[in-house]
């Protein structure tokens, strides 16, 4: 194995390992960078500026402004539980995933309520591994987040089976 044409090609496999790793965390920089300063301008504007002059970027960079402090039914921000506001957050993104960061800024763009980063992994968490006879609402793919929709047959079968002490997707 002592190849030197081997040797050569596995040196240049491993400078392009090296090279597309130090582009892909230079990304990843410049991403995280632009959802802080996204979230610091909206913290910012809210905090110094009047309302009637806070107006958002044409384009957002990596968190979307939503200036909405309530939900449906006029709820005030601090009555809607972690769980609903990330579940919230995640459906409004779908088909698209979100990092943890992402869905964590968002949730305080729309509701005006910082996530403990604990309370939203393990939120997370137990949306993608649910209990016996509950729909999985979340999945993650490497550490991106998405929202799994579900067909209305599917969950009404999956109430049905559960009022009749089956589980879900039990053979009959």
């Amino acid at each position: 194995m002592d190849d030197p044409f081997l040797l050569a090609l596995e040196e240049r496999r491993l400078k392009r390992e090296a090279e597309r790793t130090a582009w892909n965390k230079r990304a990843a920089q410049l991403n995280a960078e632009g959802e802080a300063d996204a979230v610091a301008k909206r913290v910012y504007l809210e905090t110094v500026k009047p309302a009637s002059a806070v107006k958002p970027s044409p384009k957002p960079d990596a968190v979307e402004p939503a200036p909405q402090a309530t939900v449906e039914g006029g709820a005030a921000a601090e009555e809607i539980p972690v769980k609903d506001m990330i579940l919230t957050v995640l459906r409004d993104a779908y088909p698209l995933g979100l990092t943890a960061k992402q869905i964590k800024g968002k949730a305080y763009m729309r509701f005006k309520k910082h996530i403990n980063p604990n309370t939203l992994t393990v939120s997370l968490g137990r949306y993608s591994k649910p209990k016996d006879g509950e729909p999985r609402l979340a999945r993650c793919d490497g550490r991106t987040w998405f929202y799994v929709r579900h067909d209305v047959r599917e969950i009404v079968r999956g109430a049905v089976d559960l009022l009749n002490g089956r589980h879900m997707g039990a053979a009959e």
